[in-house]
């Protein structure tokens, strides 16, 4: 059995990687066929300081190639977003090439061009060479396979492979059911977006959406699951326009989150920019319309207006009128789950481990 050396954040965290990491681990076709090793870096408290992260972040790095692990395993998959992570996984890629380790790069997260964009010449430089290192890179969306071929201008293999979602528990639920555990309203029409509350995720454009509608329907609440710095910016903005929509704070429990998203009658997700994110594949497994934005991976995923509506990003006019034509739609939940189902967890890691056993 092949051993796999999985350089990441530790899974209990949050966030988009260590969601990715704790459900590939656990998937049937990964524990059958992979021994995987997980080599942890990045916060271990969720409140950790940025300076303790980074000094255990160095020690952890000068111990990589001492470890048991590193020598006992036969290729490297390294977890990486932007900015500071990239720098830092960075190292591990360059000490695992040092050692003729076969090297996986996985790039997750919606800002890896703008991170480029903004560096610097050395910086750049560093940023290329690094992408040229790993014997193959993963991406999130096609969209992304583009771009990273823009930067390293190689025939550097580059493939795109999807998030997924847990088809155990995020399942369709009666929404009455559902609504009577969160505690929402059954006249009302629900909107429930779920995200960090930062300026990449767009809510600013959905609650001026609402403020839209308000002065046409008065049966539109929203819910946005969420903690981030923008809480009171948004709460403000909200208080300003008098509108149904209710910041419901973040950190709930596992099991609320399916709840929420079959208490809605459409899943709404505003971002002005994303990878591929992991809560559009858990909203249609619960067999909910998906209303986003045309960003990173998402058109990739919502091919079809069964599935959802698409607009662009930043506009609330259009978001607007998509939310009243997603209201007006008759939805095939059914259709909606079934196409879902290709993106579950364990299809994911069959994908992964095909990789793998590709390179050794």
């Amino acid at each position: 059995m092949a051993k796999i050396l999985m350089v990441g954040p530790t899974p209990s965290q949050n966030g988009g990687v260590s969601n990715f990491i704790k459900n590939f681990i656990k998937s049937d076709n990964f524990e059958t066929k992979c021994n995987v090793l997980l080599y942890k870096n990045g916060k271990i408290e969720q409140n950790e300081s940025i300076f303790k992260t980074l000094i255990r972040d160095t020690i952890r790095i000068i111990q990589y190639p001492f470890s048991k692990d590193f020598w006992s395993s036969g290729l490297v998959h390294i977890h990486t977003a932007s900015y500071l992570s990239f720098y830092k996984n960075s190292m591990y890629v360059i000490i695992s090439k040092m050692f003729n380790k076969k090297v996986i790069l996985h790039i997750h997260g919606a800002e890896f061009h703008l991170f480029y964009k903004k560096s610097k010449f050395l910086e750049r430089y560093i940023i290329r060479n690094t992408l040229l290192l790993p014997d193959m890179i993963i991406v999130t969306s096609y969209i992304w396979v583009s771009r990273i071929k823009d930067i390293v201008n190689s025939d550097k293999k580059i493939l795109s492979v999807p998030n997924g979602f847990d088809p155990t528990i995020f399942r369709p639920f009666p929404r009455d059911k559902a609504r009577d555990r969160v505690g929402i309203l059954k006249n009302k029409k629900a909107l429930i977006t779920i995200g960090h509350l930062e300026n990449y995720k767009g809510h600013k454009y959905l609650i001026d959406a609402v403020n839209i509608l308000s002065k046409k329907r008065n049966d539109i609440l929203v819910y946005i699951i969420g903690e981030g710095s923008l809480r009171y910016e948004l709460q403000n903005q909200i208080d300003s326009y008098d509108v149904e929509v209710v910041l419901a704070g973040g950190n709930k429990p596992d099991f609320e989150i399916p709840l929420w998203i079959n208490a809605s009658d459409i899943f709404i997700l505003p971002s002005l920019a994303e990878g591929n994110p992991t809560v559009m594949f858990e909203a249609l497994g619960c067999g909910k319309p998906f209303l986003g934005t045309r960003v990173g991976g998402v058109p990739d995923v919502i091919i079809d207006n069964r599935l959802g509506i698409l607009v662009e990003p930043g506009d609330p006019e259009a978001l607007a009128q998509a939310i009243l034509q997603a209201l007006e739609c008759e939805w095939d939940h059914e259709y909606i789950w079934e196409y879902a189902q290709q993106f579950t967890w364990e299809n994911i890691a069959k994908e992964i481990v095909k990789i793998y056993q590709s390179l050794l």
